[in-house]
């Protein structure tokens, strides 16, 4: 067989092998059932006794956005995961080295998920919890029936946009006490189409917080208040609301608010980034442009750098 051959069948065998392994092991997908196609929703499930951990990733696989907790701390630093930049929803899978976060006698994870535009899509996330312990046996668990979800305090509006309701959040969801007649039994999927969720055979791209901007000025003009910013904006509006009565409704381009009624509030879109240089920010009959403490643009940026794996913070 000619020399060179021989290097290219090696070669080949060589990226198959780190394929196979790269790409661990398979995860069912499960979906909350019962919520409709603009409802961004929370799904958990505790782990108990899980023992001494030498090593813990989480394999997090969905069609929307979605962000990890695990023990009530957000594991998923980037602002926007997985970052996607034109829309779609084709699998994106996320790898975190959760190794810090892990209980030895209870683990709860926690995901929020988000679809990219209203639609159904019964693949919404697959869950992999891998585990090494001390003396290096490996165990794998995965997501199913026995998860459970509640829809959140978020949901997706027809103009490409969110609205939240501060109300809703009165309980920890993600760790510890919650609601518990509000949470339904996730629904296992089973789905040929897409078949068992693997590590993403494409980069994945990440983004980051660039720079907090401040508007340049505030026009505050009967009921509206616009916020004029130095430049176009990619990024996260977030207002910073005082002394509005609960229930009080407040909207700008793209997102809109129910106020909580807490003293201080803070009022932003969760994964919907936008492009604006103002804001006009109005509300129903209880608003007042006053109410406004603070306005920012939180903008956000990809990294330039070559896509990562795994996340480890």
């Amino acid at each position: 067989m000619p020399h060179y051959i021989r290097i290219s069948i090696a070669l080949l065998l060589s990226l198959l092998s780190s394929a196979a392994s790269a790409q661990g092991f398979t995860v069912p997908w499960i979906c909350a059932d019962r919520a409709d196609s603009t409802s961004q929703v929370w799904f958990r499930r505790t782990y108990t006794e899980l023992g001494d951990v030498a090593r813990a990733v989480v394999q997090l696989t969905t069609t929307g956005f979605a962000q990890l907790y695990v023990n009530g701390r957000n594991v998923s630093a980037d602002p926007m995961t997985p970052y996607r930049t034109g829309g779609g929803h084709e699998p994106l899978t996320l790898r975190y080295d959760v190794t810090a976060y892990v209980r030895p006698d209870t683990t709860v994870l926690a995901v929020w998920y988000s679809p990219t535009s209203p639609h159904a899509d019964s693949c919404q996330v697959a869950v992999g919890l891998e585990l090494t312990s001390a003396d290096g046996i490996c165990t794998a668990m995965h997501s199913g029936a026995d998860w459970l979800w509640r829809t959140s305090s978020y949901r997706l509006n027809g103009s490409r946009g969110e609205c939240a309701d501060g109300r809703v959040e009165v309980l920890p969801w993600s760790y510890g006490a919650v609601e518990w007649p509000l949470w339904r039994g996730a629904q296992a999927v089973d789905a040929p189409r897409r078949g068992l969720s693997a590590l993403a055979a494409m980069p994945l791209r990440r983004c980051r917080v660039a720079e907090v901007v401040r508007p340049l000025s505030l026009v505050s003009h009967a009921d509206t208040l616009t916020a004029i910013f130095p430049r176009e904006l990619t990024a996260l509006p977030r207002l910073t609301l005082r002394g509005a009565a609960r229930g009080t409704r407040v909207y700008m381009p793209g997102f809109s608010y129910v106020c909580s009624g807490d003293i201080d509030e803070q009022a932003y879109p969760k994964f919907c980034v936008s492009r604006f240089s103002q804001l006009c920010i109005t509300g129903d009959a209880a608003f007042r442009p006053d109410m406004v403490q603070d306005v920012e643009a939180v903008v956000v940026t990809p990294y330039d750098d070559s896509p990562e794996w795994l996340y480890d913070d």
